[in-house]
């Protein structure tokens, strides 16, 4: 059974603090199904179900012979992700929720066990780069100080060496 969805519902309390006809533009939305493909202008836009309690999509952007994934709010859950893995394969970048340590995420750090939260690790998006064939990874969304990311950057960076924690202000040209 499908729920209904009003987007229009993210752009209020709590997540928001105005509405969106306060913002002073023209909205149109359109629902996406997983395994969709959307061209916006010249882009090609490749939809994909990720694994978040109350949803989340994650998308391939394709462009002028590149490509970009991009899978924000999402748990790594057992085998890889079939379809993350099918929209992944041959990438020249991937951006991946790697907001725990894998410790963390399992709750060895405090006995608190980040489990069904919807966010990843920063070995579940090494797995998936190196199963998908990526040329580039992106660890972000992170979950700690800056002094863990670096340490979760140099850990990656030993099994996927180009890896790199986002940071504000990165550019990344392709």
């Amino acid at each position: 059974m499908r729920t209904a969805y009003n987007a229009a519902e993210q752009m209020s309390e709590p997540n928001f603090p105005i509405t969106l006809e306060e913002l002073g533009a023209s909205f149109r939305f359109h629902d996406l199904e997983p395994g969709t493909d959307v061209m916006i202008g010249e882009v090609l836009v490749r939809v994909e179900k990720l694994n978040h309690p109350g949803g989340s999509f994650g998308f391939r952007l394709e462009h002028d012979g590149k490509s970009l994934i991009y899978a924000s709010d999402t748990e790594h859950v057992g085998d890889t992700h079939a379809g993350l893995l099918q929209i992944s394969r041959g990438g020249d970048l991937l951006i991946y929720d790697s907001m725990f340590d894998p410790d963390q995420y399992l709750g060895r750090w405090d006995n608190m066990s980040r489990e069904s939260w919807g966010h990843s690790t920063w070995e579940a998006a090494v797995e998936l780069a190196l199963a998908a064939g990526v040329k580039q990874l992106v660890l972000f969304h992170h979950g700690n100080d800056d002094t863990v990311v670096a340490e979760i950057e140099a850990r990656a960076r030993e099994r996927f060496p180009h890896c790199s924690a986002a940071y504000e202000g990165l550019e990344i040209h392709l």
